[in-house]
């Protein structure tokens, strides 16, 4: 099994930015795309 790879903050935002939206996201199911630096801060709050 591999180890898991550390990203920092910075890396994930890349990773996170290089990743293709929904094509019709439905709003109620909250399917929003969020700026990567926004999602990389909420990933890291807990």
């Amino acid at each position: 099994m591999r180890e898991p790879t550390k990203l920092s903050k910075s890396g994930l935002a890349i990773v996170l930015s290089r990743l293709k939206g929904l094509e019709a996201p439905k709003v109620r199911f909250e399917q929003y795309q969020a700026p990567s630096e926004l999602a990389v801060g909420a990933e890291t709050a807990f």
